[in-house]
């Protein structure tokens, strides 16, 4: 959803905020992990990374000022670091909840699918959205903000309906979902996918 919100505003409204709609909602969902590991008040050896990360930022940044003397820069390099910040802090709350997630995974899946299915059969339909690769052929990745992002988004997804097949055969529906999407996206990566698939089954 975040980098829904993020393409729609910024590739396909153009608007150019100071602030994107993912770089504000990436810094709330950091302060609430932020909050979240230290009401633990320990440090483990699966968030002790975290701590590294957060205690040394300063340090880098303090050199990086020092070096260069671009004080403008700080709030670039800020943002740049929350992106490392935010995977990590995500990857703990994964790890820690692990067998929530194990549980859930397969409804987890099938969410992300047809939300990314939908958004994209939908604008190539419509026309509505932004067109990727249009200097070799047409397709859209709807308003999704990366195209490496909605390749790879298509390329885990047809992995993970590929091996779930094996488990039960109606998963072929979904698989067929998945890859139509990632053709209808024009990701290049589509050429791995049959490969992998034999791999897999």
């Amino acid at each position: 959803f975040i980098d829904l919100l993020n393409g729609f505003t910024i590739r396909y409204l153009g608007l150019n905020p100071g602030l994107s709609p993912g770089q504000l909602i990436r810094g709330l969902l950091i302060m609430l992990l932020i909050f979240e590991l230290f009401k633990t008040n320990r440090i483990t050896k699966e968030n002790i990374y975290i701590f590294l990360f957060i205690f040394f930022f300063p340090a880098a940044l303090l050199l990086f000022i020092v070096r260069d003397g671009l004080v403008h820069q700080i709030p670039l390099e800020v943002i740049s670091f929350t992106k490392p910040l935010f995977f990590l802090l995500l990857f703990n709350i994964v790890y820690t909840n692990r067998l929530f997630f194990i549980n859930n995974l397969n409804r987890i899946m099938k969410v992300n699918l047809l939300i990314y299915s939908f958004f994209i059969i939908f604008s190539a339909v419509t026309g509505l959205g932004v067109a990727t690769y249009t200097e070799f052929y047409t397709a859209t990745k709807s308003f999704f903000y990366g195209n490496n992002v909605t390749s790879i988004t298509g390329l885990i997804l047809c992995i993970y309906y590929a091996y779930r097949f094996r488990v039960n055969k109606i998963n072929i529906f979904y698989y067929i979902l998945a890859f139509a999407t990632l053709f209808l996206s024009g990701g290049k990566i589509i050429l791995v996918v049959p490969f992998l698939t034999i791999l897999i089954y």
